[in-house]
């Protein structure tokens, strides 16, 4: 299981690299899913995703590049929990600027339904 919580994840930063429709994703969000980032407010729920997630869509041109490495999966409670690094580059729409990051990244997935994970937790560390 833990090969395809890994493919599951690298999935998910495919699209982002893409910013493909939100509904591409909205099948691994749900009510429970909250979303954090250093100094933003949390995001909560479909809703709180799809604020984000077209702020993201505005804020950057596409291609993006998100370059996962060091990922591991711990079974926890039924649960999948996914640490990773993550490289991020992307062109921001607003000046033509590049910005880039490295922050560590940890999900919780539930992967009790492999046709349609859900991300529980989705949090950003710089």
């Amino acid at each position: 299981m833990k090969t395809e919580v890994k493919n599951f994840v690298l999935g998910v930063f495919k699209g982002f690299d893409q910013l493909l429709p939100e509904e591409s994703f909205l099948p691994h969000i749900n009510e429970e899913t909250v979303i954090r980032f250093p100094n933003e407010p949390e995001y909560k729920g479909r809703q709180g995703f799809l604020d984000w997630y077209r702020g993201a869509q505005a804020a950057f041109v596409a291609p993006t590049i998100h370059t996962v490495s060091n990922l591991e999966v711990e079974a926890l409670d039924g649960l999948y929990k996914v640490t990773f690094d993550l490289y991020f580059k992307a062109t921001l729409t607003s000046d033509g600027s590049t910005l880039e990051s490295t922050p560590k990244e940890i999900w919780l997935v539930d992967f009790s339904n492999p046709k349609t994970p859900l991300i529980k937790e989705y949090n950003v560390l710089l």
